[in-house]
Order: structure tokens, then C-alpha cells, then sequence
């Protein structure tokens, strides 16, 4: 989990991805996402619903942000296949390209 505080002249470009969690620990933190804007208050969280970039600024002093994990798995964990043999070995495979 990251930490970070945010003063009203810092604005933080972060990339996200689904089921990244926002949380407003203290203060009053404003973001904007795709064309969407939200008001976070203390205590208060937001889960990104996509990939994309979000906009965060403290709007009223400064204010405490919690960057959680990716909470939610939307894509299946990449298994590795059983390694096939080269048949013919890389003189086979020098012809080929």
C-alpha cells in the first residue's frame, strides 16, 4: 500500500487499473478519471472501474491518500503450457525464417 500527501499546488497523474483502490485518509481530495470527476472526503474511497489515467489534488489543504492494491483480478493469471520440443532443432528453424 502507498502513502502519499498531497498539497493543493501538486497535482499526481497516476496510471490505474481495474480495481484500484483511492482512499482519502485526511482532507478532501478531488480526481478526475475518463471525464469523471469525484469529491473524495476522509474516509471516503473510489475503485477505478478501467484502465486509464486519474487527475488527484488536494482541493482544501493538504490531504492523505492511500493507493491500495489491485483488489480485483479481471484478468486470469497467465499459466505457462507444457514447453513443446523443436523437432529439427535451429537448423530447422533458421530455414523457416
Amino acid at each position: 500500500m502507498q502513502s502519499l500527501t498531497l498539497t493543493p499546488d501538486r497535482l499526481l497523474r497516476i496510471a490505474l487499473e481495474p480495481g484500484r483502490q483511492l482512499q482519502c485518509i485526511r482532507g478532501c481530495l478531488w480526481l478526475t478519471f475518463d471525464g469523471e470527476d469525484v469529491i473524495l472526503q476522509a474516509g471516503e474511497h473510489w475503485t477505478a472501474p478501467r484502465h486509464g489515467i486519474a487527475l488527484i489534488e488536494a482541493s482544501a489543504g493538504s490531504a492523505h491518500l492511500h493507493l491500495d492494491p489491485q483488489l480485483i483480478k479481471r484478468h486470469r493469471p497467465f499459466r505457462a503450457t507444457a514447453v513443446q520440443p523443436i523437432f529439427g532443432g535451429l537448423c530447422t528453424l533458421k530455414r523457416a525464417l
